[in-house]
């Protein structure tokens, strides 16, 4: 002990001074290294904190713009289907119609929470299973349609025949030509044309009731099955409010539904037990 005494008192004072130099620099240095560690700790969680922040606001921004044209679709295809009667009734037509909404329902489940792409799955399939119980329904739309077209066609046309006749036969008095079988003959084929036109708008009237009697219970049928849409729709419309951070309570959109709905079917005077939907 006391030559560990000795060998300290034997260090010059100078010396001292320098170690306590040292000494205080290496504690100065050991304070900078744990506050730049704390420092660079807090830097990396900020960067991940913020490049965890922007990745979401891409994504927010993405659903918005995918979620909005899913919901333009949407009202599209529904006004589409419940105004069919008055479009083109080709099946290819009608095909390429639900094709841009399937399209969009895809796009929107690709970048979707799972529960909303369930859901929009199934309201995609609702859909065309509805497409294909239409198809039966527009047959005699399609029908009296092309009636209708044919015979408006064949009725303007024998009207313009049924002129050509009258201006004949208005040439051939003024020109008082003494042919009674040519003249005859062309008050026979005027009087030919104009039965033939009534023959046509006849038949054209009756395929215009046909049209109105079908696309009346085409409208009917409608009315059930886009009620029935709506409530597939409901849930579809509180998951991507939920997904883009918007206040939605599926019980509130819910009463909304059956409150329009039981409005709706109090103006039109009818009961949906009474429709059929098949």
């Amino acid at each position: 002990m006391s030559e560990s005494v000795s060998l300290f008192n034997s260090i010059p004072p100078i010396l001292w001074g320098g170690i306590g130099a040292i000494v205080g620099a290496l504690i100065a240095m050991l304070g900078v290294i744990i506050t730049n560690y704390g420092n660079n700790k807090r830097l990396k969680m900020q960067l991940k904190h913020d490049a965890g922040e922007k990745s979401k606001d891409r994504l927010t921004t993405m659903r918005r713009e995918v979620y909005l044209r899913m919901v333009e679709e949407l009202m599209s295809i529904n006004g589409y289907l419940a105004a069919l009667p008055s479009y083109d009734l080709e099946p290819i037509n009608i095909a390429k119609k639900l094709e841009a909404f399937m399209t969009a329902s895809a796009r929107l489940q690709l970048v979707a929470e799972p529960e909303t792409a369930i859901l929009v799955s199934d309201l995609c399939a609702s859909h065309g299973q509805l497409m294909m119980k239409l198809m039966p329904r527009i047959s005699p739309l399609r029908e009296a349609k092309a009636i209708l077209s044919m015979n408006e066609d064949l009725y303007r046309k024998a009207n313009e025949d049924a002129e050509r006749a009258l201006s004949q036969l208005k040439r051939h008095r003024e020109m008082a030509i003494n042919d009674n079988g040519v003249f005859e003959a062309l008050i026979a084929v005027h009087k030919s044309y104009l039965e033939k036109a009534d023959k046509y708008a006849e038949t054209r009237d009756q395929a215009w009731e046909d049209f109105n009697d079908a696309a009346a219970k085409y409208g009917e049928s409608m009315v059930v099955d886009i009620y029935e849409l709506n409530k597939l729709l409901v849930p579809v419309v509180v998951a991507i409010r939920s997904d883009l951070g918007l206040v939605a309570n599926l019980e509130d959109f819910q009463r909304q539904l059956e409150r329009q709905w039981a409005y709706f079917t109090k103006e039109c005077n009818f009961e949906t037990e009474t429709l059929d939907p098949q």
